[in-house]
C-alpha cells in the first residue's frame, strides 16, 4: 500500500498555485500562460491579474542548497521556499506601490507585481484590481493596504 499527500487547492481561503518564476508575498500575480498554468508576477497594465501572492515561493528548478565555505558536505536548509503560493482574490492585503497613491485611489498592476494608481479617462476600467485602503495613502516603494476588488 502506498500513501499519497495532497496540497489543498481551496479549503477556507486562498487557492494555491505553483510558480514558474520567483514570487514574493504581496505581489500581484497572473497566469504564465503555460499548460498546466502556473503563476508569475503580474506585468504592467495586466488585465489577467488573478490576485495577490500571500507567501514567497520559487520554482522547483531553483537550487536552494546553501553553501557554507569550509563546511565538509551538504548543508541542511531548514528554510527552503516552497514551489507553491496561495493567491488571494479578495480581502485587504499589503502590496508594494510603484507610485504614490491616496486613500481611495483605484489601482492597477504595475511592473513586477506592484500596484499603481489607475488613471480615469486614460486607463481601461478592466485594469482596476482594487483600491488603496491606507488612510494616509502610500508613497512609492512602500507597502500599503490594498483592498482587492473585481477579482473574485
Amino acid at each position: 500500500m502506498t500513501t499519497t499527500s495532497v496540497l489543498p487547492r481551496y479549503q477556507h481561503g486562498p487557492v494555491t498555485f505553483q510558480v514558474s518564476t520567483a514570487v514574493l508575498g504581496g505581489m500581484l500575480v497572473e497566469s504564465d500562460g503555460s499548460s498546466p498554468a502556473m503563476v508569475q508576477p503580474a506585468s504592467a497594465d495586466s488585465e489577467l491579474v488573478i490576485g495577490v501572492a500571500t507567501v514567497d515561493a520559487v520554482p522547483t528548478t531553483t537550487d536552494q542548497t546553501p553553501t557554507v565555505p569550509g563546511w565538509p558536505g551538504p548543508s541542511i536548509n531548514i528554510a527552503a521556499l516552497p514551489p507553491y503560493t496561495a493567491v488571494a482574490a479578495e480581502g485587504v492585503w499589503p502590496c508594494l506601490y510603484a507610485a504614490d497613491a491616496a486613500f481611495g485611489d483605484r489601482l492597477k498592476a504595475a511592473a513586477t507585481g506592484q500596484v499603481t494608481p489607475w488613471i480615469s479617462g486614460t486607463d481601461n476600467p478592466e485594469l482596476i484590481i482594487g483600491i488603496c485602503y491606507e488612510p494616509d495613502g502610500v508613497t512609492a516603494t512602500h507597502f500599503g493596504a490594498t483592498r482587492l476588488a473585481g477579482l473574485a
